[in-house]
C-alpha cells in the first residue's frame, strides 16, 4: 500500500512511471525496493515496462499484484490516470485487509467455543472417572458401554474435524 501511495504521489508530482519506481527504490525498505529495482534494471535492458511488471507478478503471484499489473497494462495501452488508479487499488487493498481482520475477530469466539465443545466430553469423562470410578469401570466392562464410548469418541472426533474445516 505504501508503494502504491508513493507511486501515485510521484505520478501526481509529474514523474514518469520509471522515475516513480526509482523513487520507490530509494524510499522504501527491502523487499519492495529490491523488486522495483529489478523492474528498473529489466527496463534499462530493453524489456518493455509492461513485461517488467508482468515479471513482477510471476515472482510474487498475489491477488493484489495481479490487480496492480493488470491495471498498469490496461492503462498504458488505453490511457488514463495511473495515479488515481493506484489510489483506488491501495484503498481496495486496505479495505480487504480491514475486512479480513474483522472476519478473524468475529470468528475467534466461534473457534474458541468449538475447542471448548470438542474437549468437553473428555473432561467430563475424566471428572466422572475421578469422582465415581465404579460407574466408569462398569461401563468399560460391558460391550454396550464400550460401544457407546467408542461411538461418542468417533462422533466427537468427527465433530472436531468438521469444526476445524469450517
Amino acid at each position: 500500500m505504501d508503494a502504491l501511495n508513493l507511486l501515485s504521489g510521484g505520478l501526481r508530482a509529474g514523474l514518469s512511471l520509471q522515475q516513480a519506481c526509482g523513487l520507490l527504490t530509494s524510499e522504501l525498505p527491502n523487499p519492495v525496493s529490491e523488486e522495483f529495482n529489478l523492474i528498473l534494471q529489466q527496463n534499462r535492458l530493453g524489456i518493455p515496462i509492461d513485461e517488467c511488471f508482468r515479471n513482477l507478478y510471476d515472482r510474487v503471484p498475489t491477488e493484489d499484484n495481479q490487480m496492480f499489473v493488470a491495471c498498469i497494462s490496461i492503462l498504458r495501452e488505453t490511457g488514463g490516470n495511473l495515479a488515481e488508479i493506484f489510489d483506488t487499488i491501495a484503498a481496495t487493498i486496505r479495505e480487504r485487509v480491514r475486512l479480513n481482520q474483522k472476519i478473524d475477530s468475529a470468528t475467534a469466539q466461534g473457534k474458541t467455543q468449538g475447542v471448548i465443545i470438542f474437549f468437553m466430553p473428555f473432561v467430563m469423562f475424566f471428572l466422572n472417572l475421578a469422582s465415581n470410578p465404579e460407574s466408569v469401570k462398569s461401563m468399560l466392562g460391558k460391550p454396550l458401554g464400550l460401544f457407546l464410548i467408542s461411538l461418542a469418541l468417533i462422533l466427537t472426533l468427527l465433530g472436531g474435524y468438521v469444526m476445524q474445516r469450517i
